[in-house]
Formats: C-alpha cells, structure tokens, sequence
C-alpha cells in the first residue's frame, strides 16, 4: 500500500474484522463498571457486606491483570481471532454467571470469568492491526481503539 491510499482503500474484511475486535475490546470497559452499578442493588437485596462486595468487583480486576501477560502471548502464537472468539465466549458465560447468580459465590465467579475472557482484547486488536493493515497507519488505528 502506498503511503498516500486512504484507510479506505483497505479489504472492507479486514476493516470489519477491526470493527468487531474493537467492539469486543469496548465490552471490557463496560464490564469493568457494570459491578458498580449492580451490585450495590444484589447487596442490599442479599444483605451482603461491603467487604464482600468489594472482593466480588475486584475479581474481575485480578483475573485481568493476571492474563495480561498470557494473554499477548496467546494473541501472538493462535492469533487474535482465535483467542478474542475464545475471550468473548468465556465472558458470555462469566456474564450468565453473573446475571443469573443466586448466591455470592456465583456472582463472584461470573466476575471472575468475564475478567478472564476480557483480558485478550485489547492485545487482540493491537495485534491483528499491525498485521492487517500497512505500518503507516499503525498509530491511526490504534488512535481509533483506544477513542
């Protein structure tokens, strides 16, 4: 691709690929604050504790920050569809988990999983971007991503 082609003239494939994966990278920040809306309504109804609560939304944090690592490794050996497809059905279930708990532990592994499942996402993008796309317009997708 030459270095004045617009965006545009990219395999409209790839750009809808591109397009899912940053919907699934989106799905990550919202599961990250829809704990805080949920649960203090689940706690209340349950007469859970503060400290309670407090462990089930950082689970989610926890499961993410430990994938991290793994995850980019995992994007960069299977490839991103792969791992994202895979992400996205394991967050589906943590979601289900999550939506249809009937105790803490439930809800608590629901965060967990969906914590798990997400954590690829953004490395997943990254990911398929630099190898989709020409290197010139790098820094214009990943502007996109992150907006």
């Amino acid at each position: 691709m030459n270095k004045n082609e617009s965006v545009l003239s990219t395999s409209g494939s790839k750009l809808s690929i591109y397009a899912l994966l940053v919907s699934a990278y989106f799905f990550s920040y919202f599961f990250r604050v829809s704990a805080s809306v949920s649960l203090p309504i689940v706690s209340a109804e349950w007469g859970m504790s503060a400290s309670l609560v407090g462990f089930i939304s950082s689970l989610y944090f926890y499961a993410y920050a430990f994938m991290q690592p793994i995850s980019g490794a995992l994007n960069d050996r299977f490839g991103p569809l792969r791992i994202v497809s895979f992400g996205m059905l394991t967050s589906g279930i943590g979601a289900l988990l999550f939506g249809f708990a009937a105790n803490p532990v439930m809800l608590g592994t629901g965060r967990l999983l969906t914590g798990l499942g997400l954590a690829p996402m953004l490395s997943g993008v990254l990911v398929f971007q630099s190898h989709s796309f020409h290197r010139d317009k790098y820094s214009f997708f990943s502007g996109i991503t992150y907006t």
